[in-house]
C-alpha cells in the first residue's frame, strides 16, 4: 500500500477554563497582584533585572540587602510590593477578585511562615519567548486516545483476559491490538500533533483564579480537595495547530480522522456531558447547560467539529474507560474504588455560578 499523509488545521476554542501545568509555581516575589481605577485586578510579572536597575538607581540597595539577609520572606514579599511599579513588568494577565482579596490581605495583615504557599499560583505552560500560554499536542493527543478506546468498547471491542487486578495500561494495548512489547504497533504511532498556539499575540490568554472541588448534590459545597490558585486559560479564546495522520498499511487498525471525529463526538459530546450535567446538577445550572447546549448545536451543523476535555482535573471519569474504571473515593478512614467520580474540578467564579474545568471546542478546518 502506498503510504498516505493527511494534514489538517485545527482551531481550538475554550468553552470552561482549563489549567496544563508544568509542576511550576509563580512564588510571591515573582509578582505582584494590584488592582485598578476601574475595579480590576492584575497579576504583574516581574521583571527582576528592571526591579534591581530601579533599586540600585534609587539608592535602595542596602536597605534591599538587609531585608533579604533577615531571610523573612514575608517582609521580602512586603518590601517587592511597595517598591513596584507598572514599568518593571514582563507582562500581566487579569485576576478575580477573590485572588486579588487572598492576595491583599496576606501583604497588608501577614501569613504565618508555614503558611507562605497559599500565594503560590501553580502556572500553565508558555512559550517563553512570545510571553503567553499554549496548548501541547502531547494534551491533545491524551483526549483523543481515551476518547477512541472508549469510542471502541462502546463498539463492543474487549480486553483479552482482563481481570480486576489488570493495569489499565494492559487494557489500552489489547483494546488497541497491541501486540509488541516495544508498542511499536500501537496505532497512534502514526497520529502527529503539533503544539496549539494562540491565535492573536495581542494579549495573554490566561487569567488567575482559585480553583475548588465541588461536591456532587443540589448546592455548591466544596469538596475535600483542598482549593489552589490556578493560571487558567481564558474562556472564547482561540488556539491553532495541526493533526497529521499517517497511514503507512502497516496496522489494520489504523486509526483516521473519521474515526477520531467519531470517537470524539461519542466520548466527550455524549458520555462526559451528559455525566457531568447529570451528576453535578448544582454547577451545571441553566446558564453553563445554556453554553453547552449552543456549542453542541454547532456541532450539528459543523460535521468538522467536536467537544472534548483537556488539562489537569478535566476529571477522572473522563481520563478513564468504560467498564474498567477504578476511580478512587476518599472516606473517612479511607478510599473506595468506583466507576463514578463524586466531585467536579471548577473555577470559583462566584457563589451562583462555576465553570467546570477543561472543556474545549475543536473545529477541523
Amino acid at each position: 500500500m502506498k503510504k498516505t499523509i493527511e494534514i489538517y488545521k485545527v482551531e481550538l476554542t475554550t468553552i470552561t477554563p482549563i489549567h496544563i501545568g508544568t509542576g511550576e509555581d509563580y512564588v510571591p516575589v515573582d509578582y505582584v497582584i494590584k488592582d485598578s481605577a476601574d475595579e480590576k485586578y492584575f497579576f504583574y510579572f516581574i521583571n527582576r533585572d528592571k526591579f534591581i536597575d530601579y533599586i540600585i538607581s534609587s539608592g535602595k540597595y542596602d536597605e534591599l540587602l538587609k531585608i533579604s539577609n533577615l531571610n523573612d520572606f514575608l517582609k521580602i514579599n512586603e518590601y517587592i510590593y511597595n517598591n513596584f511599579n507598572d514599568e518593571m513588568t514582563d507582562w500581566k494577565m487579569p485576576v478575580s477578585k477573590n485572588v486579588f482579596e487572598i492576595y491583599k490581605k496576606n501583604i497588608e495583615m501577614g501569613v504565618k511562615k508555614n503558611e507562605i504557599n497559599r500565594l503560590e499560583i501553580r502556572s500553565f505552560i508558555q512559550d517563553s519567548f512570545k510571553k503567553n500560554i499554549y496548548i501541547p499536542g502531547s494534551s491533545i493527543k491524551g483526549s483523543i486516545r481515551t476518547a477512541v478506546l472508549n469510542y471502541k468498547i462502546r463498539n463492543g471491542k474487549k480486553a483479552d483476559n482482563f481481570v480486576d487486578k489488570s493495569k489499565s495500561k494492559d487494557v489500552e494495548k489489547s483494546i488497541l491490538n497491541i501486540r509488541e512489547k516495544n508498542s511499536s504497533d500501537d496505532p497512534f504511532r502514526l497520529i502527529k500533533i503539533s503544539d496549539f498556539m494562540p491565535e492573536s499575540d495581542e494579549k495573554r490568554y490566561s487569567f488567575v483564579d482559585r480553583v475548588v472541588n465541588v461536591k456532587s448534590g443540589k448546592d455548591l459545597s466544596e469538596g475535600k480537595g483542598v482549593p489552589v490558585l490556578m493560571e487558567l486559560a481564558l474562556r472564547e479564546r482561540k488556539f491553532i495547530g495541526t493533526i497529521t495522520v499517517i497511514n503507512d498499511g502497516s496496522n489494520p487498525d489504523n486509526i483516521n480522522i473519521n474515526t477520531i471525529r467519531e470517537a470524539m463526538n461519542y466520548h466527550y459530546g455524549e458520555s462526559c456531558y451528559n455525566f457531568e450535567s447529570q451528576t453535578f446538577p448544582n454547577v451545571f445550572n441553566n446558564d453553563i447547560i445554556s453554553l453547552f447546549e449552543k456549542n453542541k448545536d454547532e456541532i450539528k451543523i459543523n460535521k468538522n467539529a467536536f467537544l472534548m476535555k483537556i488539562g489537569n482535573h478535566s476529571g477522572a471519569f473522563e481520563v478513564t474507560m468504560e467498564g474498567y474504571r477504578k476511580i478512587k473515593i476518599k472516606n473517612k478512614y479511607s478510599y473506595s474504588l468506583s466507576d463514578r467520580q463524586t466531585t467536579l474540578w471548577t473555577h470559583d467564579l462566584n457563589e451562583l455560578k462555576k465553570y467546570p474545568l477543561g472543556w474545549v471546542k475543536c473545529n477541523i478546518i
